[in-house]
Parts: C-alpha cells; structure tokens; sequence
C-alpha cells in the first residue's frame, strides 16, 4: 500500500451535460462521485484526507480539469488516482475520446474534456510510483467506428493502468433505480465487501476479476483493464476480507522465500497457496465437468504444490511467474502456467492471454495458447467469448486463427460449441480461418457443415463478412471463391461485395457480369448494388473498359444494370470521351446503349448538345436512333423540349423541330403530357395543344397518367378538358374502376374530377348511371365537383337535365343545393334560375329547404346565400324555418356556427307565429 500522505486522487464528474434524449440530469452520476470520495478517504481503505482528494464536480471548462490534474499529478511520490464518469460525445470524425462538459457538443468540441490531454498529464507529469486512471462513461448517440471495435486502445495511457467501462445506453450505464452507475456501484460494492483470499492488499487485476463478475451477473457491461505498467502488481485498496496473519497461520511469519526454500516449493508459491482455498478444492473447482475429462485428463496439470495458482488473479500470476523466471526457475514457471491454461477458469485464462501479450511475453502467450487448444470445445469457447466480451477482440481473432489449423473435426466441436453460446461471428470467423488452410474442395466439404449452424443461407455471407472486417479484401475475395466454389455460392455473395473494389478493379469484365447475374438470380440486390457501385468508380473514368463492362452486362440480360452503369459514368465524361465510349458500344452491337449514353450526357448538357448529338448519330445513318436518343431526353427531362426546339427552330431547322413535336406524342403518355405542360408555361401554346390533341385519343385509362402530369402546375391542370368533353360518362366510370382496382387512387382521383369539369350532359348521365349502379357516393361527390365549378347556365342546365327523370329529380335538388351552399356566386345560379323557370316555382322550393333540411346542412346554405349578397333567398329560408317544430335545435346550430345575427332573425320570424 502506497503512504495516504504521498498519494493524491482527482474525482471528475459531470451531471449537468444533458443528452438530447434524456429527461433531466444524469441519474447516478452524484452518487458515484460522493462514493468514490468516501471510499478513498476511508482509513480502512486507502485514507487519503480530504484535501488530497479533488472533487470536480461539472468543471466549468477543459482548463479548470487540466489544471487540477496537473497540480495533483505533480504533487504525487506514491500513487496518483484519476476517476473520471460521465458522457463521451460521439464525433465520427475525431476518433479520441471527449469526455462531455456542460456547454459542449458534437459540433462544439472545443467545450468539452479530450482525453488524450488529461492522459498526457497523467503520464508526463510529477514522479507518482503507481498512476491510475479509473474511466465510467457512456456514449451520448451511436458508437463511433473507431470506438466500437478497440475502446481499449483508445483509452489506454503509457505509464498507467486504466480500468474503465462504457455504455452505448443510459439503460445499461446506470440501471433503473439505483443509486450510482454499473461500473462504479460494482467497484464500491467490491471495496466495502472486500474479496476474500485476495490477501491483505486488492490489486487492479483482483478488482478487474471480480468487477467483471459482478457485472456480467447483472447483464452489464464488462469493464476493461489495460496494464500500461508492466508485470508490476498495482494495489489500489486495503482488502478489507484478508487472510489470517501469518503467525495465526502457523508459518512463524517466514517470508515467502524462505518458506518455500524449507518445503522445496518455488518462491512465491507457498503464499499463493495459502491465499488459496486447499489443493483438492482448487483442483475440483478448475476441473471441467465428466463430459470433458477425456480432453482434461490428457492436459497439463500445475506443478505439485502449486494449486494455488489456479485462483491467483491474472496479473498477479503474471507478475509471479515473472518472479520465478528471475529468481531461476522457469521451469517451474513455464509449468504453472501451461497447467493455468489447461485448467484455469476460463474468462481468468482469457485475461492472462491478454497480460502476457501486453506484456511483450509473446513465448509464453503462444504457448498459453497452444494449451488453451487442448482444451474442451465448451472451455474454449468460453475463453473466447471471454476475450470477446472484455474487448480484446484481437486476441480472440488470434486465438480463432490457430484453432482453424486443428484437424476438420475438432474444428467443428469448436465452431457449435462457440455457436451454443451465442458466439456466431466467432464459429464464423473460426470458420472463415480454417478454410485457408484447407488445399482443395475435397478438404473444404467437410467444413461447409458448419454453414447451416450459422443460419440460412442469406444470413451466412452477412455474419461471414463482418466476422472478417479486419481481413483485407485479397483473402475476403478467396474466401468468397472457395465458398462458390463448393456449391454454397447464395453464402459467398455478401463476402464479394466486401472485396467489391477488388474484384471491380481486377477482374475482366465478363467475369464480372456472370457474378451479378447470377446474384440477380438470387435476388441478392444489396450486394448487386454494391459491386456495382464499385465498378462505377473503378471502371467510370475510362470509356473503353465502361463500354467493355456495359456491353457485357447486356449481354448477361442486365441491361438496367448497363443503363445505371452508363448513367453514373457519362455525366463526368467530354464529348471525345462520349464519342469514344460509343464507339465502344457500337463494336459490341450495343447501339442501344449508345443512344442511351448520348441522351443521359443531353440531359446534363445544353439543348445545343443535344442537336449535335443528333446529327452525330444520323451521320452514322442512325435516324431511328436519333429519334431514340430524343425520346430518352424527354423521357429524362420533359423541359428539354422547350430548349431544343428553340435551337432547331433558330438555326431554321423547322422540319427536325416538327419531327421532335411528333416523337413527344409517341412518348408514354405521362411524359407526352410532361412536355406539353413545360411547352405550355413556356408560352408554346401551339406546340402543346399539338401533344394534347394526339394524347386525347388515347384510353381513358392511359390518360389518367397525364392528368398526374398536368396536375403539378396548376395553370396547366385543365389543359385536356376541352377533349375529354367527347368521351362518353360510361367510358369514365369503367375508367375509374379499373384504376381503383390498381389501386392508382391519385390517378383514378384526377379523371373522376376531370368529369367534373364535363359538360352537363356527360355529367348527369354519369351521375344517373352511378345511382342506377347503386354507387351513391360516388354520384354525390360528381354532383358537388360539378355544382363547384360548373358556369351557372351550365349548372342550372345540367339540374333541368337531372329534373327531367323521376331517377334524377333528388340529383337535381342535391345539384343546386351544393352550388348555393358553396359557389362563391350563389346569385349567378338564382338569376339563371329564375330565367329558365318561373320564379315562383324557385320561392317555392327555397321555402321547402327552409323546411326540410338537415340543421347541419341550413346553417352552410343560407350562411352562403348572407354572405354573397343573396339577402333575400337567405330570408325566405329562415322565415320558413322559423316554422319547424326542431326550431331550437335549429337556433342552436347556428350559434354553434358563429352565424349569430342570423340565429337572432331566426328567433324573430319565429316570435311572429
């Protein structure tokens, strides 16, 4: 234990940053930090007074903390203790850690702590004997990259050990209800209850064990330890559970040296056993179960009177081990830690792994690990997963690596035993290693077994691609053409689009292309999309190997592919370049996707260079392609028109400018339609109306897409009107039907109010012939589109029409009804009414409104009438209301309605009867 008085301790905690998704202040964040105080004062513990243990408790800046660091830094001779807990920004961009200060930000991280610059205090400053940097965050947004895989590298610090844990989720760093966070609550929790047959001290590599204990029995995340100080045991605590002194134990207090020297045993070994529990109950708890012991009776075993080794923390082992090496022994050591390895509890070998290899003892990590193989498929999987879950996926790679050169059948029990456990990316990684070493497919067959453990066959390539991220993508592609070749191709396709650039750059075009056919055939579109996205940039900028590519996925029927690949490349390309990828295309017998490329570089480039363009291809006596390069142009770009017959027309080309107005109306009726309208608002009235009279002949059906068209400029909505008038109402509504069917609802919306717009007499015909069929509310909303926006003389004359029928005379009250309730010229209507029919009979028939209709319905009608200067009819209406026997229903919906003066009139014509 270092002196409390050469020992100092900075405690940082920031509450007060407040993530975008969070309700209020961290919880827990408090708790920890008066904790963590309270644990390093105690006497019992470590005794720090209080002045030599800061609180900063949300540092107003980065230079308040630096400061406080620095003077506590170079004040310490014994240990220096930084404990740090709050939120890290996630900034993709800076791959170092920033630790949140109130005010700070992603976009202001000059506000917050970077931790590379306390971590430099921490290493560079003053002479402490022990530095420790103890690290409780959580992520506010999603894990960098950078962070996800290695969080260990970024939070390591030479010159100090670092003990830290992060969180993607609030859930998961400080747990509903409780007081501090999980890594802090767990190391207090330890602290105050000590660990016992630890002795008298509690080292980093005790409390790291037992932390990840504690927290992975709660599903929490594990902590990490990164020993930046060497073999070298750092004690952070009095243990507050130690063993019996040594003259209770009945040693005479011997040092441990001479202890071992009078039992024959290895220096350091007798206290290591005595820290122990015995050697039958250490040998009985390594043991594996008796389904293992064929694997287990066959491994190392620890040296006699060595057992104690078993359960020595991982870094207290090494440090001994190291101890016997020096003092003589390596025999011994090299023993001890072959038996640990064969027999150790697992996430104990896996961290000893990691220690050794930290360490620079490379010899005796590998030869760990060569042992760590012999061991049962559960064991093993259980160190694996181990190193996984602590964040050392790099020693676990290593580890998965010379696993894959046991034999085929030992690498199957390793592969489901890692599966059984939750550990796909790793059986997939194990997998993914060991087909490197097999020498053909008769060697591959037996380890394409393990595939269907990992899923089906779709999900396979995915879990293959990101079990070996950190492969380059040489052995990635290998990988993928050893797995189709042995007949699994569905599993290698996610694995090509990992080496996408690769096999992009490198392989002939053909080869390519079969490789995208055969994914189409699959429907594998993701990869499809990424292969081809990276042969966009690895073939795009030459012409040659563009068209080389293009004409080969033709010729494989993908010529969408072809078309998107040509539609990314020629925008960047000059007109030598286009003339030369054509020529390309035309050796190849691909004229078509020669038309295509001139007319995707037309759709960029001015309408000049669409008539060169043009000329280019008839110098080659290509007319029909000419004519195809147009439509693609207008089928890109329906305003080009408007451009191109301008320049056609300027250089008095006046035959190739009507020829370009003819192959608009042979063009899908949406864009035909397109163009009339940019034709239209360009003031080419002429040029429009000619589209629009060959597009009126075409089936209703067909033209519903230009009424989309039209529809997006409201100057241009009606432009087919005037023809759609000739088409009979029965033709409509079978019109409808069917694109309601398809459910093309905007479409079969459009043409229904088109009809609207009829004249009368297609009008009240398909209004008789909806109500016939029965179809009520479809009359009723024809009735009201048309009432809206009818002329009058045409509205009264479509009701005289409707009137004429007995089927029709409710149609024709429900007609005039919806024009006087909301036209905006209710006395236009009147006016015509009234001359074509006696006004009496119109008196007559507002005073049976007054009397019949809904309340509802009364208050919008003669609300309407008052409002548009129809006094008079508004009048007539209510005095007859006045009369009804629902009168005070009546008055109240009209105050409901904010008609109030017509309510008060209401109650007066009624005072009068």
């Amino acid at each position: 234990m270092h002196d409390p008085a050469t020992s100092r301790a900075v405690l940082i905690a920031v509450d007060d940053y407040v993530p975008a998704e969070a309700p209020g202040p961290t919880p827990g964040v408090a708790g920890d930090v008066e904790e963590m105080s309270a644990l390093l004062t105690d006497p019992a513990l470590l005794g720090l007074t209080p002045e030599h243990c800061t609180v900063l408790r949300n540092p107003p800046d980065a230079a308040a903390v630096l400061d406080t660091v620095y003077e506590a830094a170079a004040a310490a001779t014994g240990a220096f203790i930084l404990y740090i807990v709050g939120y890290t920004l996630a900034a993709p961009r800076h791959p170092d850690l920033y630790f949140a200060l109130p005010g700070s930000s992603e976009s202001r991280l000059y506000r917050a702590l970077r931790y590379p610059d306390v971590a430099a205090l921490v290493r560079d400053t003053g002479r402490a004997a022990d530095r420790i940097i103890i690290l409780d965050y959580c992520y506010d947004g999603e894990v960098p990259a950078p962070h996800s895989t290695g969080p260990a590298a970024l939070e390591a610090v030479a010159g100090a050990s670092v003990l830290a844990a992060s969180a993607k989720d609030a859930k998961s760093w400080g747990p509903s209800g409780q007081r501090m966070t999980a890594l802090t609550g767990a190391l207090v929790r330890t602290a105050r209850s000590g660990v016992p047959d630890s002795g008298d001290d509690l080292d980093l590599a005790a409390l790291h064990h037992h932390l990840g204990r504690d927290l992975a029995s709660r599903q929490l995340p594990a902590p990490r330890l990164w020993p930046g100080q060497g073999e070298r045991r750092i004690v952070l605590l009095r243990n507050t559970r130690a063993a019996r002194p040594a003259a209770a134990r009945g040693d005479g207090g011997r040092a441990d040296g001479q202890a071992g020297a009078q039992t024959g045993t290895a220096p350091g070994a007798a206290s290591a056993e005595r820290a122990g529990q015995g050697p039958e109950r250490e040998r009985a708890a390594a043991e594996s179960d008796a389904s293992d012991r064929t694997y287990n009776d066959n491994l190392p075993k620890v040296p006699e009177g060595q057992d104690a080794a078993l359960t020595m923390a991982p870094a207290a082992l090494a440090d001994w081990t190291a101890q016997l090496r020096t003092s003589g022994w390596p025999q011994v050591a090299d023993e001890v830690l072959a038996g640990v390895a064969a027999r150790g509890v697992p996430p104990n070998v896996a961290l000893l792994l990691v220690v050794l290899r930290m360490a620079g003892r490379t010899a005796e990590a590998d030869q760990a690990e060569a042992i760590v193989l012999m061991r049962a498929p559960d064991h093993f999987a259980e160190i694996a997963l181990s190193l996984v879950q602590s964040g050392y996926r790099e020693e676990c790679a290593r580890l998965l690596a010379q696993a894959a050169r046991r034999p085929v059948d030992q690498i199957r029990r390793l592969a489901r035993a890692l599966t059984a456990r939750g550990g796909k990316p790793q059986a997939a990684l194990l997998f993914a290693e060991a087909t490197g070493h097999a020498p053909d497919a008769a060697a591959l067959e037996p380890l394409l077994e393990l595939l269907p453990d990992l899923g089906a066959a779709h999900e396979v390539g995915p879990i293959l691609a990101e079990a070996t991220t950190h492969w380059q993508e040489g052995r990635v592609l290998t990988l993928a053409e050893q797995l189709e070749a042995g007949g699994v191709e569905r599993c290698s396709y996610a694995l090509y689009a990992r080496a996408a650039q690769l096999a992009a750059g490198n392989w002939p075009p053909d080869r390519f292309a079969a490789l995208l056919r055969r994914m189409s055939a699959h429907g594998a579109q993701d990869e499809i999309d990424t292969l081809l996205g990276a042969a966009e940039k690895a073939v795009g900028p030459f012409p040659s190997l563009t068209a080389y590519l293009a004409t080969d996925l033709a010729s494989a029927d993908l010529s969408a592919l072809a078309y998107r690949l040509l539609s990314h490349a020629v925008p960047a390309y000059s007109d030598v370049e286009l003339v030369a990828l054509s020529s390309y295309l035309e050796a190849g017998r691909q004229r078509d996707l020669a038309v295509h490329a001139y007319a995707t570089a037309a759709l960029s480039r001015p309408p000049s260079a669409t008539v060169g363009y043009i000329d280019v291809l008839r110098r080659h006596r290509e007319a029909a392609h000419a004519d195809k390069l147009v439509l693609g142009v207008l089928n890109g770009r329906p305003g080009h028109i408007v451009g191109l017959l301008q320049a056609l027309r300027s250089a008095e080309r006046v035959e190739d400018a009507e020829r370009v107005v003819r192959l608009a109306t042979q063009a899908p009726v949406g864009v035909a339609a397109a163009v009339a309208r940019e034709l239209w608002e360009s003031g080419a009235e002429q040029d429009a109306a000619r589209v629009l009279d060959v597009l009126a002949g075409r089936p209703l059906v067909e033209l519903a897409s230009a009424l989309v068209a039209l529809a997006v400029s409201g100057s241009t909505a009606a432009l087919l009107d005037a023809q759609l008038r000739a088409r009979s109402p029965q033709e409509y509504i079978d019109a409808v039907s069917v694109l309601r069917t398809a459910r093309r609802d905007e479409e079969a919306d459009l043409l229904f109010a088109a009809l609207g717009r009829g004249a009368p007499q297609q009008v009240c015909a398909a209004v008789l012939a909806l109500t016939q069929a029965g179809r009520h509310q479809d009359a009723a909303s024809l009735l009201d589109s048309f009432a809206a926006q009818a002329p009058p003389i045409e509205a009264v004359e479509a009701m005289a029409l409707l009137a004429e029928s007995r089927q029709g005379a409710q149609a024709a009250g429900e007609l005039l009804i919806s024009a006087l309730a909301t036209r905006p010229d209710p006395s236009m209507i009147l006016g015509t009414l009234r001359r074509v029919r006696a006004s009496d009979q119109t008196d007559r028939y507002l005073e049976h409104l007054g009397a019949s209709m809904p309340p509802a319905d009364l208050v919008v009608l003669a609300s309407n009438l008052a409002t548009r200067g129809c006094d008079a009819e508004a009048d007539l209406i209510l005095t007859r209301a006045a009369r009804r026997d629902d009168f005070t229903q009546l008055r109240a919906a009209f105050h409901e309605a904010g008609r109030h003066a017509q309510a008060y009139h209401l109650t007066e014509r009624h005072g009068e009867y």
